[in-house]
């Protein structure tokens, strides 16, 4: 399996792998923010199956499958990923019902915590290529957490839980307590068994895979090294899992140009976002005040085509003059100085002690725009005097903007030690890992010039260092890091969190969060499944 997971390209594995976020509701109320608690689920075996009586079958035609996903009783929709299990054959058959012994182990690790999350399994039958299901039934993961025993301690002893008619899409119309809704109808004498452990090894790696997915021991995750096969030819990658040694690496002489300059790259986004302020807080006249630039700064971030593996580096971009100057002024006192920026450079080294020898491990370049935004009182209108802004003192708030990214996959081509690169930098959402709107405003082509291919170039030289790999925990320490308010794996919302604008990732919150991305009721009303089988 890890073969052919390796045959796709960075694209296709991260599309594979996306996960449907939790409910706004509970990213705001932070309830998803509690240390995480890894599990380890062993659906073991189903009996009392009777396939639909319109498929007339005999015992060996049929094949039965688990699926289990993640469900939210709370907000009424499904989140996470679904996991597939393999296709078993029938294992015997009593006055008209199967039984089939599974014995599959998933994982997974949450910060829920929350008893109205629930994991929902589904039996489904094939028969000639036909799938239909055959029941479903619902665990209450998170439902008193204390009393789970773990796997180091030995398997504990099976549970037994009903399944029930028709299929988990009913969940929608139905309200906690979801086991004593009268809707609800049991299959007689048809149970699942299974046993729920809490599974210590598996924070080892909570950094490489995303918080809700729900894996088993042979998905191929970078970054985790695949054991030998045990006894019986199964290999578990997460039962006792082992990191791959980690290459630090070194970004030098960074430097950013944007289309068709910087100077008016940032004059067009400031007027855009200036035009955007009078139209969303329907100012009319235009009230004289103008957004500004505060800073320019750069995140730079590592993927395993899962999730990002570490915290990000944010670092603080200076302009580069013509004549080889440069300078940290304040991008709002540099107007004397219009036309001669010719760049964004980084004067110090980037280090990136989490990067691992992997062709799916990418670096993430995001280009972002720290904006002032101005706002004043209501216009007074007096007898004697026009309408004017009350009071002298103007006030202002910050929003923080991702203008550009690019994607880049250092180990793809063999193991450069040195290696200069130009990657083009890009606008919009289409590709990008992060659960954030960008801004994709196209700037208006001056007559007679072609459009780019690109809105942008970031240049730098990229270096390795041989020695052995370091801890992922210290690997967001040093000097040209700023603090991160949170993982751009875990997005905050916030109040442009919509399509209405041109722009995304807007932060005009206390604590500096970031955007997430709101569930279309197309997504959240079903069970998450990956592409090859939606």
């Amino acid at each position: 399996m890890a073969e052919e997971e390796q045959e796709e390209n960075w694209p296709e594995f991260f599309e594979n792998n996306r996960l449907i976020p939790v409910h706004p509701n509970r990213r705001k109320s932070g309830s998803h923010s509690k240390a995480s608690v890894p599990f380890c689920l062993v659906l073991k075996s189903v009996i009392g199956i009777s396939p639909p009586q319109v498929y007339d079958v005999v015992s060996q035609d049929i094949e039965f499958q688990l699926r289990l996903t993640l469900y939210d009783a709370a907000y009424k929709c499904f989140f996470g990923s679904t996991w597939l299990g393999p296709f078993f054959p029938s294992s015997g058959k009593e006055n008209g019902r199967h039984k089939i012994v599974f014995e599959e182990t998933v994982y997974l690790y949450s910060s829920l915590h929350d008893i109205t999350c629930v994991g929902v399994v589904e039996v489904i039958g094939e028969v000639n290529g036909q799938s239909f299901g055959c029941g479903w039934t619902l665990i209450r993961i998170f439902d008193r957490l204390s009393e789970l025993s773990e796997t180091t301690s030995g398997q504990s002893t099976p549970k037994s839980i009903p399944l029930y008619h028709g299929s988990p899409a009913g969940l929608l119309c139905i309200s906690e307590t979801i086991e004593e809704s009268s809707s609800l109808l049991p299959i007689e004498a048809c149970t699942l068994s299974f046993v729920l452990q809490i599974h210590p090894p598996l924070e080892k790696v909570f950094h490489l895979i995303p918080e809700n997915a729900i894996m088993s021991g042979d998905d191929f995750v970078p970054g985790i090294l695949e054991p030998q096969p045990d006894g019986s030819g199964i290999v578990d990658i997460l039962k006792k899992p082992r990191l791959a040694k980690t290459t630090p690496s070194f970004v030098n002489k960074l430097s950013i140009m944007l289309y068709p300059s910087v100077e008016e790259f940032e004059d067009e986004l400031q007027q855009t976002f200036n035009q955007d302020r009078l139209h969303r807080n329907n100012i009319i006249p235009d009230d004289g005040l103008q957004i500004s630039i505060v800073e320019r700064r750069l995140k730079v971030s590592v993927h395993n085509g899962w999730t990002y593996v570490s915290e990000p580096h944010i670092v603080y971009l200076e302009p580069e003059y013509e004549g080889g100057k440069s300078g940290r002024k304040s991008p709002a006192s540099q107007s004397s100085l219009r036309g001669k920026i010719l760049s964004l450079a980084l004067r110090s080294r980037l280090e990136l002690k989490e990067l691992v020898h992997h062709p799916l491990f990418a670096i993430i370049f995001e280009l972002e725009y720290v904006l002032s935004e101005p706002f004043a009182q209501p216009l007074i209108e007096t007898k004697r005097k026009k309408p004017s802004l009350s009071g002298s003192l103007m006030r202002s708030q910050n929003q923080t903007v991702t203008v550009k990214w690019a994607l880049w996959l250092p180990f793809e081509g063999g193991s450069p030690e040195e290696r200069e690169t130009s990657l083009e930098l890009t606008g919009g959402c289409e590709g990008f890992p992060g659960d954030k709107l960008v801004f994709a405003k196209k700037l208006l082509q001056p007559p007679g010039k072609k459009a780019p291919k690109s809105g942008g170039v970031v240049k730098f030289l990229f270096t390795q260092q041989r020695r052995r790999g370091s801890s992922l925990r210290s690997s967001t320490q040093g000097s040209q890091m700023l603090g991160v308010p949170t993982s751009p794996g875990l997005p905050f919302p916030g109040p442009f969190d919509n399509a209405r604008g041109m722009f995304g990732s807007v932060n005009n919150t206390p604590g500096g969060g970031y955007q997430g991305m709101l569930l279309t009721p197309g997504v959240a009303s079903r069970p998450p499944l990956p592409p090859g089988n939606r």
